[in-house]
């Protein structure tokens, strides 16, 4: 089977894709696979860590918001399109499959004029614009909770949760702790300010830090090129990224402090790792959050007015409360489906031709 996943600008849209390719694999199958990403996104690293071939076409940015650029969409959006339209026929994919990054509206599309059936996995709460501009031309629809059904067509919309890598499985602590070499009786911070609004996040470690590590040890990712305070402390590490080593420190953190992507938010819920989320203000992440909160499945800290005294305050407040940490732990597991990456990889496979 020759998948062609479109993804990429940020990584939330990627570590489904991937996972769901992981599943393939691991359930046997023949899968040759093409990923169209975008020229300066973070994703061409990843994909080729996967061994998966990798290019790109032009993917104007849908903005929600008012912005000059969007005047050339008309322009920008059919010559993406045509490169897209040029890909596939070298390509000859039997299937399209994407999960909500912009790069896939001209990849789509063009999958559609060639005739070739397409899924869209909506993975937020609140469904993308992009998912939202595809979903009448896609042949099957995947989303990961039951309250975005209501968006999309009923005939073609499978609840499935999100799809989860296989490679996110936690190590032992204690081969964990050593990696990192930190004490086990101190607790352990993981915080995940790479990505989508990282700068806010990370400049608030950094200037909360000389309060943290009274009370913790911490693990800090930058997110790449992110790395504008180089800070050293016996309790702290700092990395722009990690790959294999995300296990190791998934497994060593007491608590998560990350934003509110779907794609972490899913790691977590798998993992069953207590969360405190600090959502982006104003985007699709406050409603992620809300969701998990009213579940008791993970503490909502709002960046709106956050100082250093509140962040570390309340830190300190959920670290030290060990059946909090329990209770959260217990509540994300609960959260999405399980499964969810067979679940997708059937329905691929299925519109592949190869179900």
């Amino acid at each position: 089977m020759r998948i062609i996943y479109a993804g990429g600008g940020t990584l939330g849209s990627v570590s489904p894709l991937l996972a769901v390719h992981q599943m393939l694999l691991q359930q046997g199958r023949q899968v040759d696979a093409l990923w169209v990403g975008t020229k300066d996104g973070p994703e061409r690293d990843i994909i080729a860590e996967q061994g998966i071939a990798f290019t790109t076409v032009s993917a104007p940015k849908l903005r929600r918001y008012w912005d000059w650029r969007t005047l050339l969409l008309p322009f920008t959006l059919p010559y993406g399109i045509l490169q897209a339209r040029a890909v596939i026929k070298r390509f000859k994919p039997d299937v399209v499959v994407s999960a909500g990054s912009f790069v896939a509206v001209p990849v789509a599309l063009a999958a559609r004029t060639k005739r070739i059936p397409s899924l869209i996995h909506q993975q937020d709460v609140t469904p993308s614009l992009t998912n939202k501009l595809l979903a009448p031309f896609a042949s099957a629809i995947t989303v990961a909770f039951s309250s975005s059904l209501t968006a999309f067509s009923a005939n073609k919309t499978t609840v499935t949760g999100n799809p989860v890598r296989a490679d996110r499985q936690l190590t032992e602590r204690a081969a964990a702790l050593e990696l990192f070499r930190f004490l086990p009786d101190v607790p352990i911070v993981l915080v995940l300010g790479g990505g989508t609004g990282a700068s806010a996040l990370n400049r608030l470690v950094w200037d909360s830090l000389n309060d943290l590590v009274q009370f913790c040890q911490v693990i800090h990712l930058t997110g790449r090129g992110k790395m504008e305070v180089v800070a050293e402390h016996p309790r702290y590490r700092a990395f722009e990224f990690l790959g294999a080593e995300l296990s190791a420190a998934y497994a060593a953190a007491d608590l998560v402090v990350s934003r509110a992507g779907m794609g972490v938010l899913s790691e977590l819920g798998s993992l069953g790792k207590a969360a405190a989320l600090i959502p982006i203000p104003g985007s699709h992440q406050v409603a992620n959050a809300i969701t998990f909160a009213r579940n008791n499945a993970a503490i909502i800290v709002s960046q709106t007015g956050l100082t250093q005294a509140d962040f570390t305050g309340k830190v300190k407040e959920i670290i030290e409360d060990k059946p909090l940490l329990a209770n959260l732990g217990r509540n994300i597991s609960k959260m999405l489906p399980p499964q969810a990456a067979a679940a997708v990889a059937d329905l691929v496979r299925r519109l592949g031709g190869d179900g």
